[in-house]
């Protein structure tokens, strides 16, 4: 964990996690296994460890870190920032425009909006709520189904293909094999998934973030940027 005075920065890594946190002058490195408390007068920063969980509080502002089983949240007082982690699921949410990026089985889905969303798992039903507008995502047997408040989206699954109509612009989710392709009227949105590759694409401003092997590269038109991971 890397904490930045205003934003946190948190990295984790499975099996021995390491934890750094930065406040004033002071840098904390924590590993699993070995147990680690820090008390500072008037702000109290506070490092638990009790089995698999993990809690750092901050007074006024607060800040917790809870490790259960697979899940990790992190939350900031004012702004709220939360990350869980829970079987194959992963949801981002930010205070204010939130983002909510989830997995389930092979599929993603990434959701902007300045209002709420909430997602719910019971079973094999996931559902996405937002405020005023909603969306609903079922899944029964190999059905799949979205369906939106006013206009309305229907996701069917018949082999391998999945395809959204939507009337007048034409959405379309295509699988085959393990190839993803979402398509919007005017500008195309593209993600494409196959082996261990993942690309993201947008009209204009072409955005690529490949994965193959060990290796992270995230291109932005114009300036590049590269992420590499190898080993550690």
């Amino acid at each position: 964990m890397i904490m930045k005075t205003g934003a946190q920065y948190i990295t984790m890594k499975s099996g021995a996690q390491y934890m750094i946190m930065m406040y004033g002058a002071q840098y904390i490195t924590m590993k699993s296994g070995a147990q680690y408390m820090i008390m500072k007068s008037g702000a109290q920063y506070m490092i638990m460890k009790s089995g698999a969980q993990y809690m750092i509080m901050k007074s006024g502002a607060q800040y917790m870190i809870i490790k259960s089983g697979a899940q990790y949240i992190t939350m900031k007082s004012g702004a709220q920032y939360m990350i869980m982690m829970y079987g194959a699921q992963y949801i981002t949410m930010k205070s204010g425009a939130q983002y909510m990026i989830m997995m389930y089985g092979a599929q993603y889905i990434t959701m902007k909006s300045g209002a709420q969303y909430m997602i719910m798992k019971s079973g094999a039903q996931y559902m996405i709520m937002k405020s005023g507008a909603q969306y609903i995502t079922m899944k029964s047997g190999a059905q799949y189904m979205i369906m939106m408040y006013g206009a309305q989206y229907i996701t069917m699954k018949s082999g391998a293909q999945y395809m959204i109509m939507k009337s007048g612009a034409q959405y379309m989710i295509m699988k085959s094999g393990a190839q993803y392709i979402t398509m919007k009227s005017g500008t195309q949105y593209m993600i494409m998934m196959y082996g261990a590759q993942y690309i993201t694409m947008k009209s204009g401003a072409q955005y690529m973030i490949m994965k193959s092997g060990a290796q992270y590269m995230i291109m932005k038109s114009g300036a590049q940027y590269m992420i590499m991971k190898s080993g550690a």
